[in-house]
């Protein structure tokens, strides 16, 4: 039984870099999230560029409101969704994940010691604006701005809504990363210390 889910379209070179890391991994595409099939899973990851049809096919299937429910759904049952950057040209609203949040691509070197990575220079795709109280920033670019955050989920139990915060750790969590290389051992393990979540 996988800890982490890969939604793509195709089998990526993540399931070989993950088993290096002693994890089991598996793909699926996202529609799959729409059957009862698929196991529990402690992590979903959606690789760089699952928003262009340059890299992926299922790029139209990402936003769809059915896929995009079970991902949220996921989330408040407790597990960790891990995305990375869309690889496309222009701003992408994450609304469709009921966040404020956008991705603005700036690709750029970095030269900064950071706990996500095993190297000392990393390759990133952009930033995130609109990035407010209800997220954590773990990294930032040379200028500032978010490239690395954290949103979790937990429930205002007077009002008996679901609400974005930082301070909950046992609940599920929103990661965007905009990093555009393989993250560290360390920091995946942080994200499957876990129970697995019916998807």
């Amino acid at each position: 039984m996988p800890d982490i889910l890969i939604l793509w379209d195709k089998p990526l070179f993540w399931d070989r870099l993950f088993q290096e890391y002693g994890m089991f991994s598996s793909s699926a595409r996202p529609e799959a999230l729409l059957s009862s099939y698929l196991p529990p899973a402690k992590l979903i990851l959606l690789p760089a560029g699952f928003m262009s049809d340059i890299y992926t096919a299922a790029a139209i299937s990402f936003t769809k409101e059915k896929v995009a429910d079970r991902l949220i759904q996921f989330v408040e049952n407790g597990g960790s969704l891990l995305i990375f950057s869309p690889k496309i040209n222009e701003p992408a609203s994450f609304s469709w994940l009921n966040l404020p949040i956008t991705f603005v691509p700036k690709s750029a070197v970095l030269k900064k010691k950071t706990h996500l990575l095993d190297q000392e220079s990393f390759f990133c795709d952009g930033r995130f604006q609109n990035a407010d109280e209800s997220c954590t920033i773990i990294e930032s670019d040379d200028e500032g701005c978010p490239i690395h955050l954290v949103i979790q989920k937990e429930k205002d139990t007077k009002k008996g809504t679901e609400k974005y915060t930082e301070k909950d750790t046992e609940n599920g969590k929103i990661i965007l990363s905009s990093i555009h290389e393989f993250l560290s051992k360390s920091y995946f393990l942080s994200l499957l210390n876990g129970p697995k979540v019916k998807i």
